[in-house]
């Protein structure tokens, strides 16, 4: 995930949805990509990580379950 300033924009991003460009869902989309590939190679020890992993992958499908 991106540096503090860059979390706290992508987050507004996916807090709404429907303002959504194309390039945004893209964005988004990429975005849930790399969260899963980063959940997934995460170590089974790393309970935290793993949590905090799946914690943003949940937000971001949920926001791409929002309807247009």
């Amino acid at each position: 995930m991106p540096d503090s300033s860059d979390d706290a924009a992508f987050f507004e991003l996916i807090a709404h949805p429907e303002r959504w460009s194309d390039e945004d869902r893209r964005l988004v989309e990429f975005q849930l990509r790399e969260q899963r590939s980063m959940l997934d190679a995460a170590h089974p020890k790393y309970r935290r990580r793993r949590a905090d992993l799946a914690d943003v992958v949940a937000q971001i499908e949920a926001a791409l379950a929002h309807p247009e």
